[in-house]
């Protein structure tokens, strides 16, 4: 029994890697009951994980040509939903948190809302970001600023998502500490916002 799953894993991920639909659609109806469950359980939303789940098969089929073997690609579709499902509740939280901070300047001085979207004070971001090796600087822009998944951006950039991982970790780290440096230049909830879009 086991040699013939062996071999129908293997004849499939054949398939899958010759752009059969069929083979796409086996795995499909095999893992998404179980990968749509997971990005539920972490997002807390269905209607956001129904998406975020369509996303990461359309990502699966981009890179079916790609995989070792079953456990390999069952592992990657894990993987995958649950880094789409933190970088959502990131976006969230930074949603969050801008409406909180405007909000909360509503109920202030009015003109504290234009000082905190003025030009000079958010290029002080991009002066932060330009600290960056190139490299590193185009993940950080691709992920944090342009909202590209890590699959997407190691995509554009022929890297692996690994290493994306790694340079958004290091890139947080540089640009957090370059505006800590240089938090007498802003104010606190403008500080607040650009530490929110490094996370």
């Amino acid at each position: 029994m086991s040699n013939h799953v062996s071999y129908e894993e293997k004849l499939l991920l054949a398939q899958l890697a010759a752009d059969s639909h069929e083979a796409f659609d086996t795995f499909y109806n095999r893992y998404f009951e179980a990968v749509y469950r997971n990005v539920v359980k972490i997002t807390g939303d269905a209607a956001v994980a129904e998406d975020l789940v369509q996303e990461v098969f359309f990502a699966f089929w981009k890179k079916r040509k790609d995989f070792e073997d079953a456990g390999h690609a069952a592992n990657w579709l894990f993987l995958t939903s649950y880094h789409k499902s933190l970088n959502q509740l990131r976006q969230h939280a930074r949603e969050r948190l801008m409406k909180q901070t405007v909000a909360t300047l509503q109920h202030n001085d009015p003109d504290d809302i234009a000082y905190l979207i003025k030009e000079n004070q958010l290029n002080l971001l991009e002066k932060a970001v330009a600290q960056l090796p190139e490299k590193r600087k185009k993940v950080f822009e691709l992920c944090r600023l342009q909202g590209k998944t890590y699959a997407e951006a190691a995509a554009e950039l022929g890297i692996s998502v690994n290493t994306v991982k790694n340079h958004l970790s290091e890139a947080g780290e540089t640009i957090r500490a370059w505006l800590l440096q240089h938090r007498e230049e802003l104010p606190a909830t403008t500080l607040l916002l650009l530490m929110a879009t490094c996370l």
